[in-house]
């Protein structure tokens, strides 16, 4: 995923989020020593602004104000198909 670490920060940042045993993990190796579990984030950090999978990439709207938000989707760590 593409997006920012917070609401005010200047700068895009990358994780990888995937999904283990029915939970969602950010793995972010340049600011985490250990994968995180997406619902211990508080609700203004990683801020999804594009994931991709399997050749596409999406584009997340702006009603959806975290991670927490996207892996809610049944299925599927992304938003709407752009």
């Amino acid at each position: 995923m593409i997006g920012k670490t917070s609401r005010s920060a200047r700068i895009s940042h990358a994780w990888v989020m995937w999904q283990n045993e029915g939970r969602w993990w950010v793995l972010d190796c340049t600011l985490k020593l250990n994968p995180v579990a997406v619902d211990s984030l508080s609700e203004g950090s990683y801020i999804p602004l594009y994931s991709y999978g399997k050749g596409t990439c999406y584009r997340h709207s702006n009603s959806q104000t975290n991670i927490a938000a996207v892996a809610s989707h049944k299925n599927s760590p992304v938003g709407a198909n752009k």
